[in-house]
């Protein structure tokens, strides 16, 4: 096996212009839920009580008995702009399901503000935060600056995608290479080569970046870098490798020993403590500790607001709920902006509703059924957009089967009124889901074809099949909540 000094080399080159390094990855702001949850999880969390000397708290939580948390990801204090959040992610935790749904935000989504914050990108949201606290109070110490200004950003944010906000949590890049070095280092199975001439190294210059294929030892330095590079690659492929250090990392822990893991939990906590912001209490943190303990990655709920919103006939993909709009039309700056509906006055109600399903609705997402669409009797443009819809929604849709035909005759069969069938009684609960909130009547059939094995639900569109955008059906189907 090689070291990162033997396969990765990094050699800085000077940049003309001033290059902000603030593109922390999705990875890199799961930190702390990583530290804490999957990572820290495995230790035991009477090892870190241990440590800590205290014992842990009941975490908050709604009446569904779920803990919401926003996940912040800066860069260093050294760093331009060290107060731009670059990452922003809802991490909510479920104790019943032992699930956890992520659900990743943009940083270059356009937030039209309010009187302490003026129009510009999510990212400056935490920034403009402490400034108007400073302004307003500047007896305030930094930490209570950081603290009131995250829970600012927390309310903004909930309010938003109508998720209560019940902490939040703000890293940076030295925590993360710190809770790297703190486990030893890291193996991971590197796919292709990466050669990325434009890593930002600091504020004025960038560095190439290299890492042979294969298996690699990394430590943190180097985990950092390749969860970071953006070049050479696209952002799915950057989504992947940080989704292979979380399992890596994890991975890492289970074959410590007990004497290793007390080792590394002490590390950590020296290490990374000085380097977090939260508005939790650390009996709190403990308890999200604990209740992470039980958590299982197969209930891991991983879903991204992006801008692959398709179209007639083109595909969409989960979380298509953006889009990028002339940069005139913003001062020149590229921006994403939230696809609106006619009806919506809020702008977020597309991502609003799409978060509601991902954290209310999570038992739809854990059954990993299968959605069909079988269009017998509505429109073909019909049916095309209730695929892409459940698409973005980030459900499962499988290839229906060809709708039947009437025996000796080439017309399809006319089937009035449309319906929804589940094959698996497991499914049930979906079905449900589906019928309820597209007004369909709702039964359990035998499989009668090939493609109908495992969790498949079957929604039958008949005649009356007129599209319509999940939002605007939330308020008299399947509620969210």
């Amino acid at each position: 096996m090689t070291t990162p000094q033997d396969s990765a080399s990094f050699t800085v080159f000077p940049l003309l212009g001033r290059i902000v390094a603030l593109t922390l990855a999705a990875f890199a702001i799961f930190l702390f839920l990583l530290t804490l949850i999957v990572t820290i999880s495995p230790l035991r969390v009477a090892a870190m009580r241990g440590v800590l000397m205290v014992a842990g708290a009941a975490p908050p939580q709604d009446s569904y008995g779920f803990t919401n948390i926003l996940l912040l990801g800066v860069g260093d204090k050294n760093h331009d702009g060290a107060d731009l959040t670059d990452t922003m992610m809802i991490a909510s935790i479920d104790p019943g399901t032992r699930s956890a749904v992520l659900l990743s935000i943009p940083r270059d989504l356009y937030l039209t503000g309010n009187k302490n914050t003026p129009d510009g990108r999510i990212n400056t949201l935490y920034f403009f935060a402490k400034q108007a606290l400073k302004r307003k109070d500047k007896t305030l110490s930094d930490k209570d600056l950081s603290r009131l200004a995250l829970q600012a950003v927390g309310e903004e944010m909930g309010e938003k995608l109508g998720v209560e906000v019940h902490g939040v949590v703000k890293a940076d890049f030295t925590a993360f290479v710190n809770t790297v070095d703190a486990l030893g280092g890291v193996d991971v199975d590197v796919a292709k080569k990466i050669m990325d001439y434009s890593y930002p190294v600091g504020e004025n210059e960038v560095g190439l970046f290299e890492l042979d294929a294969g298996l690699q030892h990394l430590d943190g330095e180097t985990a950092l870098r390749f969860a970071r590079s953006r070049h050479g690659s696209t952002d799915f492929d950057r989504s992947a490798r940080q989704q292979q250090l979380l399992q890596a990392l994890s991975a890492k822990v289970q074959t410590m020993s007990r004497l290793e893991q007390i080792s590394s939990v002490s590390a950590l906590l020296k290490n990374v403590v000085n380097h977090l912001d939260t508005t939790f209490t650390t009996q709190e943190l403990l308890g999200i500790t604990q209740i992470g303990s039980e958590l299982s990655m197969e209930n891991l709920i991983r879903m991204q607001v992006n801008y692959n919103a398709g179209g007639d006939y083109i595909p969409a993909q989960a979380g298509g709920f953006v889009y990028a709009p002339d940069p005139a039309l913003y001062e020149g700056a590229s921006v994403l902006v939230p696809t609106v509906l006619p009806t919506d006055k809020t702008g977020w109600g597309q991502m609003r509703t799409f978060a509601g399903f991902l954290v209310y609705q999570r038992a739809l997402y854990l059954s990993k059924a299968e959605v069909q669409v079988v269009n017998v009797s509505a429109t073909a443009l019909a049916a095309n957009r209730l695929e892409n819809e459940l698409r973005r929604y980030g459900f499962r849709v499988g290839e229906a089967p060809k709708p039947p035909k009437t025996t000796g005759k080439t017309q399809t069969v006319n089937v009035p009124a449309s319906f929804i069938i589940f094959t698996n009684s497991v499914d049930k609960q979906m079905a449900g889901f589906f019928g309820g909130l597209l007004n369909m009547d709702v039964s359990q059939q035998s499989p009668t074809d090939a493609t109908a094995t495992g969790s498949i639900v079957r929604i039958v569109l008949g005649k009356d099949f007129k599209y319509q955008p999940f939002q605007t059906l939330v308020g008299t189907g399947a509620a969210l909540q």
